[in-house]
């Protein structure tokens, strides 16, 4: 769903979607995003972003833009190292099931 430069602030009604598009959506309310369990593609291009903590939660995730926000790159990195880890442990734990 695009919802791109719209003044929208709580998105929390789509949890269904698998991508959104929310690019330069300054009035969003991240907490809301953060209900949005089932995204697979997360473009939060030129927005107000300043914390990627409740995106450890996205284990559908696989494509973020974060372009143009007030992130660090030591937040990014941060956030990236760790996702990289959670995405490592449900492999395992993928595997171990198919094992079994």
């Amino acid at each position: 769903m695009d919802i791109s430069g719209t003044p929208v602030k709580d998105v929390s009604a789509l949890k269904e979607i698998n991508f959104l598009i929310a690019n330069r959506c300054t009035e969003l309310d991240f907490s809301t995003v953060a209900k949005l369990k089932k995204l697979r593609q997360l473009s939060l291009q030129d927005t107000k972003l300043n914390d990627l903590e409740f995106l450890h939660d996205f284990t559908e995730l696989e494509q973020l833009n974060i372009n143009g926000t007030p992130l660090t790159d030591e937040q990014i990195l941060k956030f990236q190292i760790r996702f990289q880890k959670d995405r490592l442990e449900k492999t395992k734990r993928f595997l171990m099931d198919v094992i079994r």
